[in-house]
């Protein structure tokens, strides 16, 4: 039985719905076998029979507007429809700065959750899921929580940038906080902020990780969107520089890019 909270969230979705798709709804709900009557009844918030809320919830699924869980900010599945697919993750060896990690990732919906995440296969081939928020703002947030892993990343959002010989790519950049070993023998962990890129990929499925080694021109063109990366968010870096945390690649303060 529909509540009225159920209600009015059916009639949220129906006006985000006919927002976008004018001109297009009639012919649309008669191929799915709703009443444009039903659907104007649902839309102000008269009830309407469980089979028809059920049918037009359906129908709202299928046409892919689906609204994430208010804990996690509130969003459409359709906000992010850019930004669907795979990418490579890109942050220095905390212990190395000869070194850049890449993990390969996917930006996903979980229709179970219904939130919007990204799963990341890290070093040992196993994958690590992290839910986005999305508050006011032009940020994204991933949490999760995994041991020797970050439990939180701060993203821009995704935009086209252009480098060296004026390629272009869509990249996310921005921080991460997590525990990781800041020498080379490993010998004790602390809390790293990490400058991060995520650069879309034509590639499909995971990938193993692996890591770019200077000198060479993958790493030169890695170093590049991590420098972008540290200058965007330097307000960031330079609070994390005062506390004295290790910063940058190799434990040290963070060097300026």
């Amino acid at each position: 039985m529909t509540t009225e909270a159920d209600r009015k969230e059916l009639a949220y979705r129906i006006e985000k719905y006919s927002g976008s798709n004018r001109g297009q709804i009639g012919l649309r709900l008669e191929e799915a076998g709703v009443e444009y009557r039903t659907w104007r009844r649902a839309a102000i918030g008269i009830g309407i029979s469980d089979v028809e809320f059920q049918k037009i919830s359906a129908f709202l699924s299928d046409n892919s507007l689906i609204r994430s869980k208010e804990e996690t900010g509130i969003y459409l599945k359709d906000d992010f429809v850019d930004y669907y697919g795979f990418y490579d993750l890109y942050r220095p060896n905390s212990a190395d700065e000869n070194r850049i990690e890449v993990f390969r990732a996917q930006f996903e919906w979980d229709k179970n959750l219904n939130v919007a995440k990204v799963v990341a296969q890290i070093d040992n081939g196993s994958l690590r899921e992290f839910i986005v928020y999305k508050p006011a703002g032009n940020f994204l947030f991933l949490r999760g929580a995994v041991r020797g892993w970050s439990s939180l990343y701060a993203l821009d959002n995704l935009w086209d940038c252009r480098i060296q010989d004026g390629q272009a790519v869509s990249v996310m950049t921005g921080v991460s906080v997590a525990m990781d070993y800041t020498d080379r023998n490993e010998r004790s962990i602390h809390p790293v902020l990490f400058p991060i890129v995520l650069e879309k990929v034509r590639d499909k499925g995971f990938m193993p990780y692996r890591q770019e080694v200077k000198p060479n021109a993958s790493y030169e063109r890695l170093h590049e969107l991590l420098a972008i990366a540290a200058r965007l968010h330097i307000s960031s870096t330079d609070v994390w520089s005062r506390f004295m945390m290790p910063g940058d690649a190799n434990g040290g303060p963070r060097k300026p890019y």
